[in-house]
């Protein structure tokens, strides 16, 4: 009955805005499971006519609260279904939303406040109402409060469900106001100010229209394959991060793919299983958990079922090979395929939750040899690239045509040019029109001719597929004027299952060193006689001399066919893990390096004094170059 409220959407607005496009796609599936939402232990649908009925009053009832078209509304929220609502309501209202990581500060809110001017927020909790005050520095934060968990109101704000019944009040004293709000929806509005994570100075607003993101969806779309019934996707990135929301959620929703909603990332094992999903979006770091969970229960498993894992992963990442490159597939290699697929890889796709065969990954680089894996093991893994001022994505690898160790092809309608200097710079419908209240730093980022500069350097392979080689103010300039790109071993590193990140340090110094927070589960499983000899204590396991050779050996292998001025001669080993709360992460887990170079200030200069650890061979050759 709410899908029919809905009249038919023009093609012209289906593809000038997501909001549009969505409701058109969940009236035209109104008995499908539109979102999963995990209830007392398992995933219940919500069908297509409820999610359209519940945005209609979302947006009715913003309408009736004073919001009105180009006002902004804050979105602090963990990934739920009310995020989704919220977002869709609060666009069809003509409202612009302002999402918040849920992670993120008081402080970090409180700029957002002052930066973005709201007129309304949404809230998941009493905890993310009581950060907001706080943030609002006994100010009011909006005029309208409103909490999803309804046991969470009072002291003027309302819960969603009174917002909504306001709304339906609203729908129904006006039978045409549905249609109205459908059609007043613009293109060229705003639909979002997103704050980037901040990892080379203060976040920054960043304005994209319903046109910036329904441009980049329709043209992300053609590159994977279509959606079949019954496909889920499990939410994974935070809803405020712009991938998450573009091809998680939009993306998804627009092809008819069904989006669960489990509890949080400590669940996440559990919801893969209960909502066996079909596609996944995440970023490297998800995949590389997964993987080394899998070596580890390799390197645990019998030696007969490690030597048929082993062989399983040297047939299919052959098999990989031959179908990157579109080689003919010789029957024999087929045959062997299928063998591993059903002894070992089902069962590695069964933690995955038995169904799982496109993933997009995205934020940093994935890596050659972990791609390879996944798709060696029949989950394809399509890396892409982009900046939250592209909507995000720039360029992605296609279902049918992808390239490991690459980003893919830019999207139809993005121009892509490398400038003299290596940064990438772009042009298209999905790059915004600047950021917000920053004329100054809006004009710095673009080109007399209107290219974005990302800031990032790279380059186009002959085939037209786009290769990052680093962030251009990642660079690192030795004092002797070399340039070191850290991407390349730090990728390496975080490759290998003994670590967990790595960090190289090196610009203004005469060499190159390295901060390599290490697995401690993988290093016990390793060295079990270290381990145990440690009693557990993962500070005292990193001091034993068997456990920094082993690293000092790994270094040394994976630089190899780096210049010599290029390779990391000492290193520190960290026990615990770079964090979020401690400044190191960003809430998209990418890597403040800032913050971690001043954290960890008085190792760095230990080891330019002698202290770390030698990576093996590297002093013996670099007392050869200075002597020659």
């Amino acid at each position: 009955m709410a899908a029919e409220l809905i009249p038919p959407v023009p093609a012209a607005a289906r593809e000038g805005s997501p909001v549009a496009a969505v409701l058109a796609a969940l009236a035209g599936r109104p008995g499908a499971a539109a979102f999963l939402v995990k209830r007392g232990g398992r995933f219940e649908p919500v069908s297509g006519a409820e999610a359209v009925a519940a945005v209609l009053e979302v947006a009715a009832g913003l309408r009736a609260a004073g919001i009105r078209p180009g006002d902004r509304v804050l979105l602090l929220s963990e990934n739920r279904l009310e995020w989704a609502l919220a977002d869709l309501g609060t666009l069809l209202a003509g409202a612009a939303d302002v999402p918040v990581y849920p992670t993120s500060l008081a402080p970090q809110v409180g700029e957002i406040l002052r930066d973005s001017g709201p007129r309304a927020a949404f809230v998941s909790s009493r905890e993310q109402l009581a950060k907001l005050r706080e943030a609002a520095a006994g100010e009011a934060a909006a005029d309208s409060l409103v909490v999803f968990d309804e046991d969470a109101g009072g002291g003027g704000a309302r819960g969603l469900g009174d917002l909504r019944a306001r709304g339906r009040e609203a729908l129904a004293a006006d039978p045409g106001l549905a249609a109205r709000l459908v059609s007043e929806v613009r293109p060229e509005a705003l639909a979002s100010i997103v704050y980037t994570s901040g990892t080379t100075g203060a976040p920054k607003g960043v304005r994209l229209t319903h046109r910036n993101f329904q441009a980049n969806i329709l043209a992300a779309l053609r590159r994977v394959p279509e959606a079949r019934e019954g496909e889920v996707a499990l939410s994974i990135l935070p809803l405020s991060h712009v991938l998450e929301r573009m091809a998680g959620f939009y993306g998804m929703l627009e092809r008819g793919v069904a989006v669960a909603y489990g509890d949080s990332v400590l669940s996440l094992a559990e919801d893969l299983r209960l909502a066996r999903p079909t596609v996944i979006a995440a970023v490297p770091r998800f995949f590389q958990k997964l993987a080394d969970r899998v070596e580890e229960s390799i390197r645990a498993a019998p030696l007969h079922r490690r030597a048929l894992a082993r062989a399983a992963f040297a047939v299919g990442r052959a098999w990989s090979r031959r179908v990157e490159s579109g080689r003919r597939l010789p029957l024999s290699l087929r045959l062997a395929r299928a063998v591993a697929d059903a002894l070992v890889f089902s069962r590695i796709r069964e933690r995955l939750g038995g169904r799982l065969s496109l993933a997009i990954s995205g934020g940093a680089p994935l890596g050659t040899e972990l791609a390879r894996l996944f798709h060696a093991a029949g989950v394809l893994v399509l890396e892409g690239y982009g900046l939250t001022e592209t909507s995000p994505v720039i360029a992605v690898n296609g279902h049918d045509r992808f390239r490991f160790g690459t980003v893919g092809r830019p999207l139809d309608g993005v121009e892509v040019r490398i400038a003299a200097d290596g940064e990438i710079e772009v042009r298209g419908p999905n790059v915004t029109e600047g950021y917000h209240g920053r004329p100054a730093e809006t004009a710095e980022a673009f080109t007399p001719d209107g290219f974005l500069r990302t800031g990032d350097v790279g380059y186009l392979d002959p085939d037209g597929f786009l290769v990052i080689t680093d962030r251009k103010k990642d660079l690192l300039v030795t004092s002797g004027g070399k340039k070191i790109v850290p991407a390349v071993l730090e990728g390496r590193l975080r490759g290998d299952p003994l670590v967990s990140e790595a960090v190289l340090i090196g610009s203004g110094r005469n060499f190159a060193t390295a901060l390599v927070v290490a697995n401690l589960d993988s290093v016990r499983s390793a060295l079990p006689a270290a381990s145990a000899a440690a009693g557990g204590d993962g500070e005292a396991l990193l001091q034993r001399s068997e456990v920094r050779k082993l690293f000092s050996e790994r270094i040394a292998a994976l630089q190899r066919d780096q210049p010599r001025f290029a390779r990391v001669r000492r290193f520190t080993l960290l026990a615990r893990p770079f964090s979020e709360e401690a400044g190191e992460l960003t809430p998209t887990q990418k890597v403040r390096r800032k913050a971690v170079a001043q954290r960890h200030a008085r190792a760095i200069d230990a080891m330019y004094r002698g202290g770390g650890v030698e990576v093996a061979g590297e002093e013996r050759e670099m007392d050869g170059a200075a002597r020659s």
